[in-house]
């Protein structure tokens, strides 16, 4: 009976001393090949995966981790616990209770997911170092595994929150065009006591008209937009197709003869479908977004001013697939979900002058500065599968600074039935900010450590690009006095605009907007 504590005692200094002696061998067993395989990369991101692995390979066994796989391989941890008796190595310290408290559960599967990769770079170099988790990949599929763990998805956030705002801006331009139109004597319906309407296009093209004429100052504006783009797959972002609809409205109120001041609101939805034929990928972003917009317009006899200060917010909601390979062990598939804000404010200002022939041709060029400030709010991922792909993002801030120089062509045709103005408007847009910017990611379980951060690169902005669209306003029905000495109301015009994006880089856009405008 005195037999079986010394016996265990024993047993316990034995497994004690195996697992020290392995511990002492730690920098050979650690030993991983990642870095040699940077120069078979395709692209700077699988290099930044390459290297963050590595990092993590090595760090997180300094903090335990390596400790508790050797504790798990000898089945020593039962429901996550140490074997009560085994919470002391054999010089009394704390060695393997501390290996659970750095190393939890969450941050050793991050920990596995490095050591399997490690091990499969070791199997592909041909090293010394340890191959038995392999995944059995090859090269290819090893780059590509790269790729699914990379979360260069969340590029496509910035591109759809400058979208967006830039689409505000191209609205409001169309729409202060329609109030410089109609303040022309678009829609001029008087009564001529006679009981019949007069409608036509008076005065000089671009003059105002004020409340003490018989006009209402006050205007209403509603219009719809469809937006559809293509974005081509490169070795730093991914490619998708967008599609999104937008409600634009407002009001306007005409201050005197020369000023006009006014807000619009808008609403989108759009989604953004990741292309996994052109880029390793699958999964989306879904973003709903409201803009609020208050601009200014003034406008002399032959020349004109505007601006406008924007806020947008938009709610992203993201889905990222991560998928490696089918090797020698099982596939690994699990999705990335996450939620985050994007808020912006956007300042532009426009100056323009306006030559009219006299035969209804006008000519209308005009320069341009748009700024946008945007900021993505830091979010983290949920692993739908617990393991351990999932990245946390901090918060992201860049801008964009667009001057433009435009012309805008139009055709006047009035009669008593109404006004149609069909147009032609081409922009030539210089971006300043084009550089690369960098989406910085962590995996969520390592994040609190201080693991290095993971910033992956995308492409550079188009410099140059343009904007060519056509359009038509019409009136197709006049403001109208109920009784004399009451401002006229009831005026609407409509209009129509297709704009498409020329020269912009690896981008195929364009946007169908309609509405119409009420005076009441």
């Amino acid at each position: 009976m005195m037999t079986k504590p010394a016996n265990r005692k024993t047993l316990k200094r034995c497994i004690n001393i195996i697992l020290l002696a392995g511990f002492a061998g730690f920098g050979n067993a650690s030993f991983a090949d990642l870095a040699s395989l940077e120069a078979s990369a395709n692209n700077e991101i699988e290099r930044q995966m390459l290297r963050a692995f590595s990092s993590l390979y090595s760090n997180l066994q300094e903090v335990g981790c390596q400790t508790r796989a050797d504790l798990d391989a000898e089945g020593l941890i039962v429901d996550g616990q140490l074997i009560s008796d085994l919470q002391t190595d054999p010089n009394g310290d704390t060695f393997f209770a501390d290996a659970l408290a750095s190393c939890t559960t969450e941050v050793y599967q991050v920990y596995r997911n490095a050591e399997a990769f490690a091990h499969t770079a070791n199997a592909l170099s041909g090293g010394d170092g340890p191959t038995d988790r392999s995944l059995g990949l090859t090269r290819e599929q090893f780059n590509d595994a790269l790729r699914w763990t990379a979360a260069e998805e969340f590029a496509s956030q910035g591109a759809v929150a400058s979208s967006f705002s830039s689409t505000q801006t191209q609205t409001l331009g169309n729409r202060l065009g329609a109030l410089r139109n109609g303040a022309a004597g678009f829609g001029l319906s008087l009564f001529d006591g006679m009981g019949s309407f007069v409608t036509g296009h008076s005065g000089d093209f671009g003059g105002g008209a004020s409340a003490d004429t018989g006009w209402s100052p006050w205007g209403g504006f509603l219009n719809a937009s469809y937006l559809r783009g293509d974005r081509d797959g490169t070795a730093l972002e991914d490619g998708y197709k967008y599609r999104g609809y937008e409600l634009n409205g407002g009001v306007d109120y005409r201050l005197d003869y020369n000023w006009v001041a006014g807000v619009t609101v808008a609403l989108q939805e759009q989604d953004v479908n990741f292309n996994e034929a052109e880029s390793i990928v699958r999964g989306g972003v879904d973003s709903s977004a409201i803009s609020l917009t208050p601009f200014a317009l003034y406008q002399a006899d032959r020349w004109f001013l505007s601006g406008s200060l924007g806020w947008q917010q938009i709610k992203f909601d993201n889905s990222r697939s991560i998928m490696i390979g089918t090797g020698t062990s099982s596939a690994i598939s699990t999705v990335a979900i996450s939620s985050t804000n994007a808020d912006i404010i956007s300042p532009s200002f426009t100056a323009g002058f306006t030559f009219d022939r006299g035969n209804g041709d006008v000519f209308e060029p005009y320069i341009s500065i748009e700024y946008q400030n945007i900021t993505i709010d830091a979010f983290e991922e949920v692993d739908t599968s617990s393991l351990g792909f999932n990245v946390a993002v901090p918060a992201q801030t860049f801008s964009s600074l667009e001057t433009i120089a435009g012309i805008k062509l139009q055709h006047i045709y009035s009669g008593n039935w109404g006004m149609v103005v069909p147009y032609m408007d081409i922009q030539w847009r210089h971006q300043a900010k084009t550089g690369s910017r960098g989406v910085k990611t962590n995996f969520s379980a390592t994040s609190v450590l201080g693991e290095a951060s993971v910033n992956l690169p995308t492409d550079e902005l188009a410099e140059n690009y343009a904007y060519l669209s056509f359009g038509l306003t019409s009136v197709i029905r006049g403001a109208s006095q109920k009784k004399l000495g009451v401002a006229a109301t009831g005026g609407i015009q409509v209009f129509a605009n297709f704009q498409q994006a020329m020269f912009l880089r690896n981008y195929n856009e364009s946007i169908f907007s309609a509405g119409f405008r009420f005076e009441f």
